[in-house]
């Protein structure tokens, strides 16, 4: 529990900013708002590897909320969500959403209750598997955001499973900390980004009877990034990224195989208007992440009793993001894995609509 503790104090008093986003600015004050939030995606894994299996999600996500801002400070809402995949016929976890923002400081926020979007922690796909957007989008817990100039810093405590006494199952909950220092050089030719990221998955708990050992498994990484601006924005921007990922099973009487691991990561970045392009190498020993890619990781999900040690992957990606305003977004892109120890191929397509917008339909004063 310190090492939960210890995260969000420091991030509490962090200078800093909410982060601004669609929907997620406290506006002025006694106002109250609909929000209507919706994703409908197309998500396509081509995987045949020894690790992992391919399959197809079609469908979409939507969630209407109303918001009151009884001041500039607070905001509190409340609302339905619910996930449902084409040719189900039928829905797939509707849950209630509530949540309560505190603006603690001009430039930092503090949420209580259902946690707006787990894509806004900007992890690395390697850590929180980028699919999670369309189906683990809304999370449960607290959540302190701080963005101010240069800085961003996100900590926050997802809680997966809650447990009664005499359940058989474990509690889980996933802590994590989300830190990136940006800033412009030479003129603002160079584009300088370090970015620093960790997750603990716990699983456990003392007044459940399960079978299973109590787990702790910790996922980081750290880099840096510099990107080259040659002219205007019509010209793109060129980079280059690396960041060093480390993996630990912090469990003394466990029985998971990987007790401990390590990745680098290298990418070549080209962006330019609405385009990204990215290319670069993943080299690991022992790298798994319980939230993270199945194709990074050395652990196989179609055989428990497979582990494949050493990894080297070939990326490549192309991705296309058109916005209307700062409400809607089209996404369209598409990514390849190569395993030069394997020499296979393994491809994903992403497509989505993304809406989410507020609505104002009463002011108080």
């Amino acid at each position: 529990m310190k090492r939960l503790i210890l995260p969000l104090v420091f991030s509490l008093f962090s200078a800093g900013a909410t982060i601004a986003q669609t929907g997620e600015d406290l506006q002025d004050p006694a106002v109250l708002n609909i929000r209507i939030k919706n994703i409908n995606f197309l998500r396509d894994n081509e995987y045949s590897n020894p690790l992992t299996e391919g399959y197809t999600l079609i469908g979409f996500l939507i969630q209407p909320s109303l918001v009151y801002i009884p001041s500039e400070r607070l905001k509190i809402s409340l609302g339905a969500q619910v996930l449902s995949y084409a040719g189900t016929y039928k829905i797939k976890s509707p849950a209630l959403v509530f949540s309560t923002g505190f603006r603690v400081f001009p430039h930092t926020t503090l949420t209580l209750g259902s946690l707006d979007g787990c894509d806004r922690h900007r992890l690395d796909d390697q850590i929180s598997y980028s699919e999670r957007t369309y189906t683990a989008h809304t999370e449960s817990g607290v959540r302190i955001a701080t963005e101010k100039d240069h800085v961003f810093n996100d900590t926050w405590v997802n809680w997966e499973n809650f447990i009664s006494r005499g359940d058989t199952t474990r509690e889980v909950f996933v802590a994590g900390e989300s830190f990136n220092y940006s800033t412009w050089l030479l003129n603002n030719k160079i584009h300088l980004d370090i970015p620093v990221q960790g997750t603990f998955k716990h699983l456990g708990g003392q007044i459940s009877d399960y079978p299973e050992h109590v787990e702790t498994f910790f996922d980081g990484s750290a880099g840096i990034k510099l990107g080259y601006k040659p002219g205007t924005d019509k010209k793109g921007t060129i980079s280059i990224e690396f960041k060093q990922f480390r993996y630990q099973y912090i469990t003394l009487h466990g029985t998971f195989e990987l007790r401990q691991g390590n990745a680098s990561r290298l990418r070549l970045i080209f962006e330019q208007g609405h385009l990204m392009i990215t290319s670069g190498l993943w080299k690991s020993r022992n790298f798994y992440s319980p939230e993270g890619n199945p194709v990074f990781s050395s652990w196989s999900q179609r055989d428990p009793a497979l582990f494949i040690h050493d990894r080297s992957i070939w990326m490549s990606s192309a991705g296309i993001v058109l916005h209307q305003g700062d409400y809607f977004e089209f996404f369209a892109g598409g990514e390849t894995f190569y395993d030069l120890n394997r020499g296979h191929l393994d491809s994903e397509l992403s497509l989505h609509l993304r809406f989410d917008r507020m609505f104002t339909i009463h002011k108080f004063r």
